[in-house]
């Protein structure tokens, strides 16, 4: 989707959580889906629209406001060069948010490196997040071993990072360790290069 670049005065706000001043500007058509004009490359979150730094930031109250404003069926666009909603929300660990957006959004949409939701919720270690998506969601099931560009799946980045519960979770919905990435190297071997404890027995 080609983003409009907009003054960061709803950016700002929205950082701030200052929800009246987000009505406000909402009421007086700030795009949410714009991404804020930073010419000197100072402003924090610069490549990410208001709608996706909502869903990033955790902000329950003002994605629950621009979804009554009209924008869900902007849930599944990529705007700019960063993270979907669903996506952001997944990597930051914002169950809320999910929940929000979760009936509305494509699990199988996909952001930098050909990465779903699912990979990004897996490679953070957010456990419960894995475990919502796999149980709501019949694309991430589908996608549990589905490689990204680099031919990672999410047990493989769960597994090089160390994350024991969502190791065990990948695996007891079906993660399969026997695949390998484009260097030919399996859950198991990204486990031992990580240096992490982790059993990939189902």
């Amino acid at each position: 989707m080609t983003s409009t670049v907009v003054f960061h005065e709803l950016h700002h706000s929205v950082s701030n959580n200052d929800i009246n001043r987000v009505v406000a500007l909402l009421d007086h058509k700030h795009d949410p889906l714009g991404l804020p004009h930073d010419p000197y490359g100072s402003l924090p979150n610069a490549k990410k629209s208001s709608l996706a730094l909502v869903a990033y930031s955790g902000r329950e109250e003002i994605m629950l406001l621009f979804l009554q404003r009209g924008f869900a069926w902007a849930i599944n666009q990529l705007i700019g060069t960063d993270l979907p909603p669903l996506i952001a929300a997944a990597y930051a660990g914002h169950m809320k948010i999910l929940h929000l957006l979760s009936w509305r959004a494509d699990a199988r949409l996909q952001g930098p490196g050909d990465s779903t939701a699912l990979f990004w919720a897996s490679s953070r270690g957010h456990a419960n997040i894995v475990h919502h998506l796999l149980q709501t969601t019949t694309a991430a099931r589908d996608d549990i071993n589905s490689p990204n560009s680099k031919g990672l799946t999410p047990l493989m980045v769960s597994s090089q990072h160390g994350h024991t519960e969502t190791v065990r979770t990948l695996l007891s919905s079906g993660a399969d360790p026997t695949l390998l990435n484009t260097k030919r190297q399996s859950a198991l071997h990204l486990a031992a290069l990580g240096m992490e404890p982790l059993s990939l027995h189902r």
